[in-house]
């Protein structure tokens, strides 16, 4: 285990991504978990008694899209370089958390990017704070919800009187919407802690993965212009985090068949297109230790 995250991918990916300094958060509903979100909502329902509680819960999941970018603390995985590499080739990125996290609209401009538009203007609502560890363990998640169904259940008093008029015509919302969404957000646990908590519960069949991700939640009310990308004819929806180069640290190549030359143009690569010296590049790359081929 080291202080960085690593994310695992093949190589034209790796290029990409050391060329344009920027990595692509994928809308969650395109990840390979097909449960993607819904782990949470089935442990709350054990511990929340006002079934009201989980229709305003229902509505909250179909107002919000959420974006993620996965990483692991473990450098040489092997199912890692199982699940994310191509047979013959394998890198694992080595980023440092960023010290602008908290801050997406910095001095440098916006670190979040979509596809352009009139305005090139867009709402970010809100974001981890850093690379945050997904959570698998029941027990762990049955002690979350136990709380979370607790807040709820006292929070959800102080959105009256208008509740049953708006739960009564989730179809066609009030005119009030706004003001409605408004006090949601004033609330801590509706948009903040149950949105936080929605895309960090995994199942626990993803448990050797170890995964820590990044992520973003947009509401559905508020403009937004993903770029698109195309894989296995389908249309994937994501948005551009662009980096400081000095936030990746190291490179780790897979073992394979070609390791001498991926590291042979890694090599040729930093010291021409990233001007790097001989002993930074050496501290830069590592190589797999897993005699995987």
């Amino acid at each position: 285990m080291t202080q960085l995250f690593y994310h695992y991918t093949d190589a034209a990916t790796t290029l990409k991504i050391l060329t344009n300094q920027e990595l692509w958060i994928t809308h969650t509903s395109f990840l390979n978990d097909a449960n993607e979100g819904s782990d949470l909502l089935k442990h709350l329902r054990k511990h929340i008694k006002n079934k009201d509680i989980l229709k305003l819960l229902e509505f909250i999941d179909t107002r919000t899209d959420a974006y993620s970018c996965s990483f692991s603390k473990q450098k040489d995985l092997l199912s890692q370089w199982r699940g994310y590499c191509p047979p013959e080739e394998g890198y694992a990125i080595g980023f440092k958390s960023p010290d602008k996290f908290r801050d997406f609209m910095c001095d440098d401009g916006l670190s979040i990017v979509g596809a352009p538009t009139k305005d090139d203007t867009y709402v970010l609502t809100r974001h981890s704070h850093g690379f945050e560890a997904c959570i698998y363990e029941d027990s762990e998640k049955e002690e979350i919800c136990k709380k979370m169904a607790s807040h709820m259940e006292e929070d959800y008093l102080k959105l009256q009187p208008d509740m049953n008029n708006f739960l009564t015509n989730l179809d066609r919302p009030p005119a009030g919407l706004k003001d409605f969404l408004h006090r949601l957000e004033a609330g801590d646990v509706w948009l903040s802690e149950y949105l936080y908590y929605k895309y960090l519960f995994k199942n626990e069949n993803f448990k050797e993965e170890e995964e820590y991700r990044f992520f973003l939640t947009f509401d559905m009310n508020y403009k937004q212009n993903p770029c698109y990308r195309e894989k296995n004819g389908v249309f994937i929806p994501y948005y551009r985090y662009c980096f400081d180069y000095k936030d990746i640290q190291k490179v780790v190549i897979r073992t394979s068949k070609l390791k001498n030359k991926c590291e042979q143009g890694l090599r040729h690569f930093l010291r021409n297109d990233k001007k790097m010296s001989q002993d930074e590049i050496e501290l830069f790359i590592e190589t797999s230790d897993i005699p995987f081929q």
